[in-house]
């Protein structure tokens, strides 16, 4: 691998030049051969790929009938896609072009479920350099998240087991402890399809493994001790500082009034002389009828206003309010329709 990454632009164009294989395919032990690539260069072949390496001067890892079918100047490769080992195949020819080594070409859709195929391919041809690129990538889509349609990809059409699935797994799991999943509906879909039920599974497994790995380490032990730490720390001073402002109303806000008082913030308002206006909302018990008013319910004790609070004690009760004393109206009479002259003064006859 080091050598390669070494070569210059001019080495690696030279290795296009000189003798050509061809490149079998067989999707496993019982399937027929296919042609995979004709007249592909033998340097290049053997300088990036261990396994073409391992062939030549003679065929190996195949068997007598096979040999007799196939020329002695061709590599078989087993197992993997077709499309995942054409691409590999083109780009190592790309790296042979004059300009140096290339990355693999980005994928744009579907790019774990692709990525995932050709580090399949690069394995099955042993070609170092292009299993970490390949890994390096995947790895960094774990780090976010994988997309719905690779999920779905792989689980519909992969065995359980299979190693991607893990990745894919803990992928999605550790993006849901540390609460970043993004659409986060689409990816329930997904769970609850009976189709992807491995999916469910692989996801919980992996949440209570990531769980049990930071408890147990000695970073999540001590994060857990700080995080409690602090939040009995701000609880207490919380509590003091709100009873601080309690005692002295002026220096409380809208917000801590509307927290304590458990009411929207908007519906709190500061007046001019230190206190609160708190607006509520009532409920209607009883409607009015017939010209009768309604009957609300006003949730005072809510906001801390109790009947035992403002009632006063018997000990401390006013003394009853005397009847008020009406004046004596003066005494009139009416004899045929006149008005009698009051009884207090003389009547001159």
């Amino acid at each position: 691998m080091a050598a390669i990454q070494k070569m210059s632009a001019a080495k690696l164009a030279s290795l296009k030049h000189g003798p050509t294989i061809n490149i079998l395919f067989r999707e496993n032990d019982t399937t027929d051969l296919a042609m995979l690539r004709e007249g592909f260069p033998k340097q290049v072949a053997t300088t990036f790929s261990a396994l073409c390496r391992q062939t030549f001067p003679a065929l190996a890892g195949t068997s007598m009938a096979d040999i007799s079918k196939s020329p002695a100047n061709s590599v078989t490769i087993i197992g993997g896609r077709v499309d995942a080992h054409k691409a590999v195949l083109s780009w190592m020819l790309a790296c042979c072009e004059g300009r140096g080594m290339r990355p693999f070409p980005y994928i744009h859709r579907r790019r774990f479920w692709h990525y995932a195929h050709a580090l399949e391919s690069a394995e099955i041809l042993q070609i170092d350099i292009l299993c970490e690129e390949l890994w390096g990538r995947m790895k960094d889509i774990a780090k976010l998240q994988v997309h719905t349609e690779d999920i779905h990809a792989v689980y519909s059409t992969t065995e359980k087991g299979y190693p991607i699935r893990g990745m894919i797994a803990e992928s999605i799991g550790r993006a849901l402890l540390e609460r970043r999943l993004a659409a986060r509906p689409a990816y329930n879909m997904l769970r609850q399809d009976p189709q992807l039920k491995d999916f469910d599974e692989d996801v919980n497994q992996a949440i209570a493994r990531l769980k049990k790995e930071y408890a147990e380490s000695e970073q999540g032990r001590a994060a857990r001790a700080e995080h409690q730490a602090a939040r009995k720390a701000a609880k207490e001073a919380a509590q003091q500082r709100f009873q601080r402002r309690r005692n002295n109303p002026q220096k409380m806000t809208t917000a801590e009034v509307a927290q304590h008082l458990d009411v929207p913030t908007e519906s709190v308002k500061s007046e001019d002389d230190g206190t609160f206006k708190v607006t509520v909302s009532t409920e209607i018990i009883r409607k009015g009828r017939n010209g009768r008013g309604q009957y609300v319910a006003l949730p005072l004790r809510q906001a801390g206003v109790t009947a035992e609070a403002y009632r006063p004690a018997v000990s401390e009760a006013a003394p009853p309010i005397a009847k008020r004393a009406t004046a004596e109206k003066p005494t009139e009479r009416r004899m045929h329709g006149h008005k009698a002259v009051p009884n207090t003064t003389n009547s001159q006859t």
